[in-house]
């Protein structure tokens, strides 16, 4: 919806203490603080919230349309159903959970935090009918994970679980904190040695520029 929007708005959300008005170079830093303060409320209540930004930022009730009806696009971004998991399962592929609606788990209370992590492997299972041994966190960094994120996934029975960081792969790494690689076709051995090694992660910190100032926000 941001990408959508003209250039520059005003939002105003007094249910979670947020009125600023962005320009197009604050837009993923407002999206990144609607994530945190969206994460604690149920999915219907983010639901009507993201129906008020809608409106907000004047864009139509069907402004996602193009996404769902065009067949490239709704393969690229929208989810798969039951069925295609169930396809996808049965060509060989490992299929993981992610849990349920995909919030910062960091910003949930521990009931909730629980019940996204462990529905999640259990209605996997259901659909497919076959142990779901591993959890990538949503976003995986180290603000949207916790020890106690950890925790939960080791309980509710994953045998590993993902972090969205790569890092150095060594032998004090727990199993419920695992580091992923990004790879393309592209990618060499070289890169991969980097990756792996901790290298890369070294030198992003090493010259990586210093962040914008961030979007004013009120309690």
């Amino acid at each position: 919806m941001f990408l959508a929007a003209a250039e520059s708005f005003t939002l105003e959300l007094h249910e979670i203490g947020m009125q600023a008005k962005v320009s197009r170079q604050e837009k993923h830093s407002l999206w990144w603080e609607l994530v945190k303060k969206l994460s604690p409320w149920d999915l219907n209540c983010r639901k009507t919230l993201l129906g008020r930004i809608r409106m907000q930022l004047g864009l139509a009730e069907q402004w996602d349309a193009e996404y769902r009806d065009d067949p490239v696009l709704s393969r690229r971004f929208l989810l798969l159903n039951e069925s295609e998991l169930q396809q996808l399962a049965s060509a060989g592929m490992c299929i993981g959970a992610h849990t349920v609606s995909h919030p910062m788990l960091s910003q949930l209370s521990s009931d909730q935090a629980w019940s996204e992590i462990s529905e999640s492997k259990l209605s996997f299972e259901r659909v497919l009918g076959r142990a779901i041994w591993a959890l990538a966190y949503p976003f995986g960094d180290s603000s949207s994970v916790t020890s106690r994120e950890l925790q939960m996934a080791e309980r509710a029975g994953f045998k590993s679980a993902f972090l969205n960081v790569d890092g150095a792969f060594g032998a004090e790494i727990s199993k419920f904190a695992l580091p992923r690689v990004h790879i393309t076709a592209e990618t060499t051995l070289t890169e991969l040695e980097a990756h792996i090694s901790g290298l890369h992660q070294s030198l992003r910190a090493l010259f990586r520029p210093a962040r914008p100032s961030a979007v004013g926000f009120n309690a």
